[in-house]
């Protein structure tokens, strides 16, 4: 799984929801907050967002927590249930990071991909 950086800097990246996912099914806790917890820590330190910008990261991250447990509770907490009903929630994508980088790299048409992958233990930049 690979998250794709928009701009001149590290901390700006695009993610789909369906890799969100799969990082919540990588934490071994059974409780949903404890998920949802691993997930935040996991995408700050895969973004290498700064302590001053963490909110860069979670405020976007609330509102995909947010839909996906409404969505997840609608699926009775299937797997397969939750993939097949929301195949297409789960195709798009969440900016994470500084926008303001962002807004930069797309006024000046800059389409540089920088690709973290989010296989446990593997990072590639």
């Amino acid at each position: 799984m690979d998250m794709e950086g928009e701009g001149s800097t590290d901390t700006c990246k695009k993610i789909t929801k369906k890799q969100l996912y799969e990082v919540i099914k990588q934490c071994p806790d059974k409780k949903m907050d404890a998920k949802l917890l691993f997930l935040e820590k996991k995408m700050v330190e895969l973004t290498k967002c700064p302590d001053s910008e963490v909110n860069q990261v979670r405020h976007p991250l609330s509102y995909f927590k947010s839909e996906f447990k409404q969505k997840w509770a609608a699926a009775s907490y299937k797997h397969e249930r939750f993939v097949t009903k929301n195949e297409q929630w789960l195709s798009n994508s969440v900016k994470l990071g500084n926008g303001l980088s962002t807004n930069r790299a797309v006024q000046q048409g800059n389409s540089a991909n920088r690709a973290i992958d989010l296989r446990e233990g593997n990072q590639k930049i």
